[in-house]
């Protein structure tokens, strides 16, 4: 048996994985998520049928703080949305807060 945090830092490399095609064939079509950079974080509802995701809207915003680990300089003034999608309808829309507007 290999030693443990031996074992962990190989795991945690990927050393133990395999090669797996992740590719969805049951893919109709993608949905486009408009207005953004980059969305992650989806999460699945299932008693609405829908995925929301958080999404980064604008790319020097992103770009200024991304990776953090180094970029700690000051504080930034950025701008997400929250997006749902229904992935039987194959449509998205933005989130609205209430109380809140899209310009400010």
């Amino acid at each position: 048996m290999i030693y443990d945090p031996l074992q962990h830092a190989l795991t945690a490399a990927g050393t133990y994985r395999t090669a797996k095609n992740y590719f969805p064939s049951a893919v109709k079509e993608w949905v486009e998520v408009k207005d953004t950079i980059h969305c992650e974080d989806l999460h699945y509802y299932a008693r609405a049928n829908t995925l929301f995701t958080a999404c980064e809207d604008n790319a020097e915003t992103r770009f200024s703080w991304f990776p953090p680990l180094v970029n700690m300089v000051k504080p930034l003034q950025t701008q997400g949305s929250i997006h749902s999608i229904n992935p039987t309808a194959s449509i998205q829309s933005k989130a609205q807060p209430k109380g809140n507007s899209a310009d400010g």
